[in-house]
């Protein structure tokens, strides 16, 4: 991405503040949740009844073409907010104090996943726009869609496209 203008040189220069523990863990829970559950299982049942508990489900869910899918789906929604969280930092897209973009829910669609992103003061759509193509390598997907949001400047809905929509293209105008 190529810098907006003569000030906006600075922002390859900018530090990322650190996060604090109460954003870390919000961004890692369902990392942090499986976690959880996995050593509560431990201490409550046993380590032979969590294995054979977690092959059984895994074995259903991989089994099942349905199951395996809405699996996959959901899965992607849990990496995706964090393949953009670092495309915003490798393609620039921050503020001058150097916070980037917050997603604030993720969804799973037709062709991928839907976020909406809350953008700091400083960032817009059209920076999102303008790094299309860093997003989307750095999502492992085809291609990106950036839409703002109809009535708030600071929402962005970025959809993430993995795969050929299964629906019609929307015609109406």
């Amino acid at each position: 991405m190529t810098a907006r203008g003569p000030a906006d040189i600075g922002l390859g220069l900018v530090r990322f503040p650190r996060p604090n523990p109460v954003l870390v863990g919000w961004r890692w829970r369902y990392e942090l949740l499986l976690g959880a559950a996995l050593a509560a299982g431990w201490v409550w049942a046993g380590p032979l009844w969590t294995v054979q508990s977690v092959l059984a489900v895994g074995t259903v869910v991989a089994s099942v073409p349905e199951l395996r899918r809405r699996a996959a789906r959901r899965a992607w929604c849990v990496v995706t907010p964090h393949r953009v969280r670092t495309a915003c930092k490798h393609a620039w897209i921050h503020s001058r104090t150097g916070r980037i973009p917050a997603v604030l829910w993720t969804r799973p669609v037709g062709e991928g996943e839907q976020l909406l992103l809350w953008c700091r003061p400083g960032t817009t759509a059209d920076d999102l726009a303008a790094a299309g193509a860093t997003l989307a390598t750095t999502c492992w997907a085809r291609g990106v869609r950036v839409q703002p949001h109809s009535t708030r400047a600071q929402l962005v809905l970025l959809t993430v496209v993995r795969r050929q929509s299964d629906r019609p293209p929307d015609t109406a105008a």
